[in-house]
């Protein structure tokens, strides 16, 4: 199951180190994810439309939030539940090939991060 969720600007999605079962594509807008090392917060990146926001934390082994997600502009979400998330994605292929995208994406950004 899904809903589709307004995120005005400045309002946060997503905060580090806490647990929020559902998962996020950005339909519309822009958002950014920001990470604290304690003593600083850094832009981890922007989130485009299209993108997955939520996912690491209920596929991975930490199940928290690795970063705050930030509305930058007026923002449009689809929600999915997480108890129905594996039955939505098999509902809606295209969803699964958008957070294959995603992953890859991420995947690739940190390979080149630690190239640096």
């Amino acid at each position: 199951m899904y809903t589709v969720k307004k995120l005005p600007a400045g309002d946060v999605l997503l905060t580090e180190g806490t647990i929020q079962p559902n998962i996020f594509i950005l339909k519309s807008g822009k958002l950014v994810a920001m990470k604290s090392d304690g003593r600083d917060v850094k832009t981890m990146g922007e989130i485009s439309p299209g993108a997955f926001i939520g996912e690491m934390a209920y596929l991975g082994r930490h199940k928290v939030h690795q970063a705050t997600v930030i509305a930058v502009d007026d923002s449009e979400l689809i929600e999915i539940h997480g108890d129905s998330f594996l039955q939505t994605l098999a509902e809606n292929p295209i969803w699964l090939k958008a957070l294959l995208r995603t992953l890859v994406n991420r995947l690739e950004e940190s390979n080149e991060k630690k190239l640096q």
